[in-house]
């Protein structure tokens, strides 16, 4: 497909319902620096912001099908863009105040106490017990990220898996290791 002179992407609409590839390519092509343009105004952070770039990209590859005909393409990938933005901002801040939380919890904690250093222990040993339980590669991905503070698209490119893949091993680790640790084994 040729670069388009009018910017006009109504066309590429049924094309990407028929889950045509070189309308997916023509529209990350046409309109990614633009999406990344605004993600970077947003995030102020470049790494973060081709993150949620390659998110917007797969959210419209996966509702392909649920496209309007009357659709404005560039819209609709800004509103994605827009949205991921707010999300990220909120898991922003719930971790922001769970850290809050850790500190108000340490400042209060007598860290020479035995108490505090015997139940240190049992929550890391409980800690690498669920890690251990976690299937291999769910445990890959998760140490990748946590660890080895990789992004989820360093990871998905060194274990040439989708970043959507990379994102629900991830959720079902935290998920697990979650529950693990609230039950105390």
């Amino acid at each position: 497909m040729t670069k388009r002179e009018n910017k006009n992407f109504n066309n590429l609409i049924p094309l990407l319902k028929s889950s045509n590839s070189e309308a997916f390519e023509e529209s990350f092509r046409e309109l990614h620096d633009n999406i990344f343009n605004y993600l970077f105004f947003k995030i102020g952070d470049s790494q973060t912001a081709e993150d949620l770039l390659q998110d917007v990209f797969v959210k419209l590859w996966e509702n392909r099908y649920q496209l309007k005909e009357e659709l404005s393409l560039p819209a609709y990938l800004y509103t994605i863009a827009k949205n991921l933005t707010a999300n990220y901002y909120r898991h922003k801040i719930v971790v922001q105040n769970f850290q809050k939380e850790l500190e108000l919890r340490a400042d209060q904690e007598n860290f020479s106490s035995p108490l505090f250093h015997l139940e240190l222990n049992e929550l890391k040993n409980n800690f690498i017990k669920a890690l251990e339980k976690l299937p291999g590669q769910q445990r890959t991905v998760f140490m990748m990220s946590r660890h080895d503070n990789l992004s989820h698209k360093e990871i998905a490119n060194r274990l040439n898996i989708s970043i959507k893949t990379v994102e629900t091993h991830i959720g079902k680790a935290l998920k697990s290791l979650r529950k693990a640790l609230k039950s105390g084994s």
